[in-house]
Formats: structure tokens, sequence, C-alpha cells
């Protein structure tokens, strides 16, 4: 039985209200359950893994069909150059000394139906391995839909700090635009140099770069994400600015043990053992005899049959087969089969070790984008306290034109910092949950 574990770090932008739901067209504002919902809806990946179910489901009806009887319409025409016949020692008179016993053209119509007896346990084991190709096929797809999800949430939080760090650049450039207010009235007055407006103005047009550059990023940031939704680049998009702080409530080893559960990838390639387990023994029925029932029901003409009448007939029957020599191609087989089937084990204990690596690494992310958090915030109202101060003491007179630019650059440079913290803080959550296989529920 499947294990579920929710990880209440940052599970909830996923699951409160859609606020703002709006149409697939861009218009209004789209929430992140929102997003993701029409990326399981478009994704090509998601729509590849989804027919690879289809098909995984219709090899499982064929296997399960081979059971059953088996029934076909045959139909025959022959035609021979001569007719056998045979020479007796008389003859009357007028006639041929030839008996001909067979016409020239002959006539077969009718049913036959088969039905396997003992196939050594081939159509068992295939029967079983169309299963568990089935539930391997519906965790790979599984798997395909936590990366969208996680793919989809990073992209969303992408578009939210893009659009602070450029909510940060245009406030440093009123910022300066203010400042250099101050400085030139005490240009005008003779209170200060020239060289602190130029600086200044420096320093402006540096902030105006980087507003550039973070308009560009949001721009960036949006199309990705309407790439992952299947839309259109130019699509316009609208967030819901859910980008804050949640502590964790779960440990590692609690993260760790629930990833080994039910983690997708894990349980695709557990059925894909099972799977090589059950043609080790597909192989090894070559070494069976098959039987298997027989009967025909048929209407014949210009056969042996039609010298008796004219009617329909029936016929059943065993048939029954075995291999008794092949050079060692079965021994072979089945050593190919034990092999993949070794393979696959060592693959699954690969796999478990590096999912556990996964989670570790998430976590230990987590926890260090949690501590960036706590400083950042630190830094921000350090920084705006110091910025605050720095202008009085400027407008007042008695601070320098470079401890304001110095202030104004810590202030910007701290407030990118704590939106950086709070990004990566998210993101590593979305990762943590990949990693653990929680999966996305509207």
């Amino acid at each position: 039985m499947r294990k579920t574990v929710s990880v209440f770090i940052l599970c909830f932008l996923v699951a409160h209200p859609l606020a703002g739901v709006r149409g697939d067209d861009g218009e209004g504002t789209i929430s992140l359950n929102e997003a993701i919902r029409i990326a399981l809806e478009k994704n090509q990946d998601v729509l590849v893994a989804q027919r690879r179910v289809v098909e995984a489901q219709y090899a499982l009806g064929e296997a399960r069909a081979a059971f059953l009887p088996s029934f076909d319409a045959v139909a025959r025409y022959q035609r021979i150059d001569k007719s056998p016949s045979f020479e007796i020692p008389f003859a009357l008179p007028g006639q041929s000394n030839k008996v001909s016993f067979m016409p020239t053209e002959s006539y077969q119509a009718g049913f036959a139906a088969q039905q396997p007896l003992f196939t050594g346990g081939r159509l068992y084991n295939s029967y079983k391995v169309a299963g568990a190709g089935l539930r391997s096929r519906e965790r790979e797809m599984e798997a395909v839909q936590n990366e969208l999800v996680f793919l989809v949430k990073r992209a969303y939080y992408q578009i939210l700090v893009a659009q602070k760090f450029a909510a940060v650049a245009e406030q440093s450039v009123k910022l300066l635009d203010t400042h250099l207010q101050d400085i030139q009235r005490f240009l005008d007055a003779g209170l200060v140099a020239r060289v602190d407006l130029l600086r200044t103005e420096v320093q402006k047009a540096d902030s105006e770069q980087q507003l550039n550059s973070a308009v560009n990023a949001v721009d960036l940031a949006k199309s990705t994400f309407n790439n992952l939704l299947d839309r259109s680049l130019e699509t316009p998009v609208q967030v819901e600015d859910i980008l804050e702080y949640v502590p964790t409530v779960i440990s590692l080893e609690e993260g760790t043990q629930a990833a080994l559960e039910q983690r997708p990838e894990i349980e695709a390639l557990e059925a894909a053992v099972e799977m090589a387990t059950r043609n080790v023994s597909i192989a090894r029925a070559a070494y069976f005899p098959t039987v298997a029932a027989q009967g025909t029901y048929d209407w014949q003409k210009g056969t042996q049959l039609e010298i008796l009448d004219e009617d329909w007939h029936w016929t059943v029957g065993l048939s029954g087969s075995m291999t008794l020599w092949n050079w060692g191609a079965t021994r072979a087989q089945v050593a190919q089969a034990a092999a993949k089937l070794d393979q696959t084990e060592l693959e699954l204990e690969k796999l478990r070790n590096s999912v556990a690596l996964d989670v570790r690494q998430s976590y230990l992310k987590m926890g260090e984008a949690e501590k960036n958090v706590a400083v950042s915030e630190k830094a921000v109202a350090s920084a705006q306290e110091s910025y605050r101060t720095t202008g009085e003491r400027y407008r007042e007179g008695v601070g320098t034109n470079t401890e304001v630019l110095d202030a104004e650059n810590a202030l910007a440079r701290a407030e990118a910092n704590r939106n950086q913290a709070l990004f990566e803080h998210n993101v590593a959550v979305a990762r943590l949950n990949r990693a653990i296989g929680v999966g996305w529920q509207d």
C-alpha cells in the first residue's frame, strides 16, 4: 500500500483556494493551482506519458485474451495441373483403363477453434508481465507529472522574484532621483561640490541599467512560464504574490522514509523487477511441452472426404509439441533473462540510494535557505534604518554624499538578497516535495 506524506512547508501554496481564476487566454491573474492544472492538461511530456499508459492497458487486454479460445473462419481453393490416377489391367469397351481418385479442383470452407491447455506457465507469466508493465507506466506518468509540477512552481516563483528585483531597481532609481534633488539644492546654495552631483548621476545610470535588465528578466520568466503551459510566449501573465516564508515541520528521516515508500520512480522500477522475474519464467517455459485442444467444423468438395458425402463435418482433438534440441538456445534465453533481472535489481538499489541523496540535498538546501531568509530580513531592517539616518544627516549638512550612496547601495543589495532568499526557499520546498514524491492535489 502506498503511503502519502504531506510536507507542511509550502504545500499550502498549491492547496489554497483559487483566487483570480481565469481562462487560458491570459486574461486576469493566474493562481499557482490553475497554472499547474493547465500544464498537466497540455504539456507534451505528460500527454506522451498518458498515451504510454493507454498502450500498456491494451497490452494487458491482449495478454488476458491469450487465455481464451480463438475462433477462425477458414476457406481454401486448390487446383492441380492433372488429377492423380492409376491404371487398371482391364477396362470396359470404349472406356479408359486409367482411374482418377482426385479431381483437379478442391474447395474447403468452415471454422476452426483452439484452446490452450498447458504452456508451461508462459501465458500466466505473460499476463503478469503486462500487469506490471501497466503499473510501471502509471508510475512513470506520475513521475513526469511531479517533475512538471516542480518546474511550474519554479517558473511561477521566478516571475515573482524577477518582478521584485525590478521593483527594487525601480525604487533605487526613485531614491537616487530624490537624492539628486537634494544635491541640486545644496549645489545651487554652494554647499556641496559638483562632483557629488556627477557621482550620483553615474550611480543613477547604473541603477537604470539594472532596472532594464530586471524588466527583461521578467519578460523571459513569463515566456518560460508560458512555454511550460504550452501557450504562446507572448501571452500576458499576471501572478499572485505568494513568495513568502513558512517554516518546515518534517525531519530528514521522515522525508527519506516517505520518499523510499512513495517515490513513483522507485515504484516503476520495482514493477520492472517483477517483469524481469516473470520473463525468466517465460524463458523457462520452453523446457515444457505445450498442449492445446483443437476443433474444426467445415465443408469440403473435391477431397477424399467428399467420397463419403457432401455434408458438413466436425473434428476435435488434442495437439502437443515440445522442443527436444535447439543447440542451447533455450538455455541462452533463460540466462539472458536472469542477467536482465540482476541488472534491474542493481538499478533499483542504485535508484534508492540516489533518491535518499536527492532528499538529503533538497532538505539541506532548504535549511540553508531558511537561515538566509532570517538573516536577510534583519539585513533589510538594518539597511533601511541606515539609509534613513544617513539621508537625514546629509540633509542636515553633517553627512557626506558618499555615505548616502553607500547606504542606498546597501539597501538595494539587502532587499535583493531578501527576495533571492525567499525565492530559493520556495524553490527548495518545491524540490523537496518532488524528492519525497508528494503529488499535486487541486
